[in-house]
């Protein structure tokens, strides 16, 4: 039932809730979360990344209402977000576009 092409290193916490890199070799964090929700509807999106918001514009993710760490962030700050995440937004998730 899972699609077998999705990359393994995404994390998924009990099926509500994902971690993802925004800019990856062959698809984008937005691309395979879009592809998760085909699966977990209400999956709940976190994004990472180390690249400035100008090279981050066209993928989306700026946008009020998306989740989003800039690298090099403390462990803490990770947490707390996900937690806060988790906390607001329950099943529901949170936009990817």
């Amino acid at each position: 039932m899972f699609d077998e092409k999705l990359p393994r290193f995404i994390t998924i916490a009990r099926g509500n809730h994902v971690e993802s890199p925004i800019v990856m070799p062959v698809e984008s964090g937005p691309t395979i979360a879009e592809r998760l929700r085909r699966y977990f509807p209400n999956v709940s999106v976190l994004y990472m990344s180390g690249y400035t918001d100008t090279a981050l514009g066209p993928y989306g993710v700026l946008e009020p209402g998306i989740a989003l760490l800039h690298k090099p962030f403390p462990s803490g700050e990770l947490l707390s977000t996900v937690r806060e995440i988790l906390d607001t937004h329950g099943s529901s998730g949170l936009s990817t576009s």
